[in-house]
């Protein structure tokens, strides 16, 4: 009799399981066993071989010598750095253009803004768009102020620019405060000489 009854419920099981539809039980997978996992977030495009977008440096100060790696200006696009001074750090921005370097404050002599940024052909202001001349700092309009004229003097030795802590500073404060000129124009006169001969004519000798 028990045996009977065993067999009995075995069928009925095998029965509602045969009688159960397809989509039931797809309905009761889970999604994750029915689908391909989800395709992966594609990743960011890598940079041109050689060539990063930029790159921050920390410059290596030695007294009045400021110094960072000639490589990684020759292989990034532009390179930002900052000084410490006093409480504060003042940002530049440099860049390789035609084997000469170039390197200016990171504030706008426009609308005095920090943060400048290097648009491909022109230096780009954050703040108020302006836009600026890789070489002369020209702004693109004549409304907006122009970096001052003149370049900052670096030289190349071992692999490293360097350039003056003080002339940086001076030339960030000048930017700031849109200055003509990026360095006073100093002319020296010639000291007056006492045994200069003042007779008339001159012609003649004492």
């Amino acid at each position: 009799m028990k045996l009977g009854l065993a067999a009995a419920v075995l069928l009925l099981v095998g029965l509602s399981v045969a009688c159960t539809a397809p989509g039931d039980v797809a309905e009761a997978l889970p999604a994750a066993d029915l689908y391909a996992p989800g395709e992966a977030e594609e990743p960011e495009p890598a940079p041109p071989s050689g060539r990063v977008a930029h790159a921050w440096v920390e410059p290596d100060v030695d007294g009045d010598i400021v110094t960072i790696p000639l490589d990684v200006v020759e292989n990034a696009g532009h390179v930002h750095f900052s000084l410490p001074v006093e409480e504060e750090a003042l940002d530049y921005i440099g860049y390789m253009l035609d084997g000469s370097f170039y390197v200016r404050a990171a504030v706008c002599p426009s609308c005095g803004s920090q943060g400048l940024s290097h648009g491909g052909t022109m230096l780009v202001c954050h703040s108020c768009s302006t836009m600026f001349d890789f070489v002369t700092g020209e702004a693109d309009d004549e409304e907006s102020a122009s970096f001052p004229q003149g370049l900052l003097p670096y030289g190349v030795a071992d692999a490293l620019i360097s350039m003056s802590f003080a002339e940086l500073v001076v030339s960030y404060e000048r930017t700031a405060a849109g200055e003509d000129t990026l360095f006073e124009v100093v002319v020296e006169t010639p000291p007056d000489d006492e045994d200069e001969d003042t007779s008339w004519p001159r012609c003649c000798a004492r």
